[in-house]
């Protein structure tokens, strides 16, 4: 039983000198004069003085991209407040910036069925890359949409990221919904691209979506292309750690368009290729 008023941790003085926090108020001390006797008073400073604390946080982060001129906060309206009104940044570009000096996993993805994928920052970045030249030649640019009906993996991130390297919008929902609940969500936003699986697994079976994304398609008029990933086909590690590999489900014909390994790019020696769909 604790009583009110204990304290139940506090950090050692090494990791409150090794926090990133400390090195935030470290940079405010130098850029901008500002010390703060306790986390308390930061805090108060941090939601008074909002343009000039966001525009440190820009600062310390180094993000990358364009300001642009003028206050961080142009109208403090709510609702209506106007942010950085000038600024343009990608949100890839900053997420991917030090993947050539990141060691470790990137991204790790479990499947219920024993499926295990590890990507490195460098792995992320190239399959990022080539998915993102594939949506470019489907003609996705700025301000497009693209609409997926994904599980949680590593496709899902690859196909996110790829999406907002090129300034387009993304929208996606969980493989488990139906027909008509696709349709009503992204009917609304008339996509240009759809990305979707042949499948995923549930309480230790595998759950056929083929049928579910022809019918959404025939709701999306306004479709250049459609992506099938064969996730079903990506069976789960074998026992010696090799990857076995089943044959690829085929949905339909494959029309017009980019080529299906350059829209959602896996590496051939690891996952079974993409499809892609006029």
């Amino acid at each position: 039983m604790t009583v009110e008023g204990q304290l139940l941790w506090e950090p050692s003085s090494a990791r409150r000198e090794a926090a990133v926090v400390t090195a935030y108020e470290k940079h405010l001390e130098a850029t901008r004069g500002l010390t703060f006797a306790d986390p308390q008073q930061l805090w108060h400073w941090s939601v008074s003085e909002l343009g000039d604390f966001w525009d440190s946080v820009w600062e310390f982060t180094q993000l990358v991209g364009e300001r642009g001129n003028g206050p961080a906060l142009a109208d403090e309206r709510m609702p209506g407040a106007r942010w950085y009104p000038d600024a343009r940044i990608n949100y890839t570009e900053n997420v991917l910036r030090h993947a050539d000096h990141l060691s470790g996993p990137a991204v790790i993805a479990r499947r219920e069925d024993g499926r295990h994928v590890e990507l490195t920052w460098s792995e992320l970045s190239d399959q990022v890359g080539r998915a993102a030249a594939g949506l470019r030649r489907l003609g996705v640019g700025p301000g497009d949409r693209v609409c997926a009906v994904l599980p949680t993996s590593e496709h899902a991130i690859v196909a996110f990221l790829a999406t907002a390297s090129l300034g387009a919008i993304w929208s996606s929902c969980s493989p488990d919904f139906g027909a008509t609940s696709l349709a009503d969500r992204f009917a609304q936003i008339e996509p240009v691209v759809l990305i979707g699986v042949d499948g995923y697994w549930y309480n230790g079976k595998p759950q056929r979506t083929a049928d579910r994304l022809a019918a959404l398609r025939e709701q999306l008029p306004g479709l250049r292309g459609t992506v099938l990933i064969p996730y079903l086909a990506e069976s789960s590690a074998a026992t010696d750690g090799t990857r076995r590999q089943s044959a690829v489900p085929q949905a339909g014909q494959a029309g017009g368009g980019a080529s299906a390994s350059a829209i959602l790019a896996s590496r051939s020696k690891r996952y079974p290729q993409p499809h892609a769909y006029s």
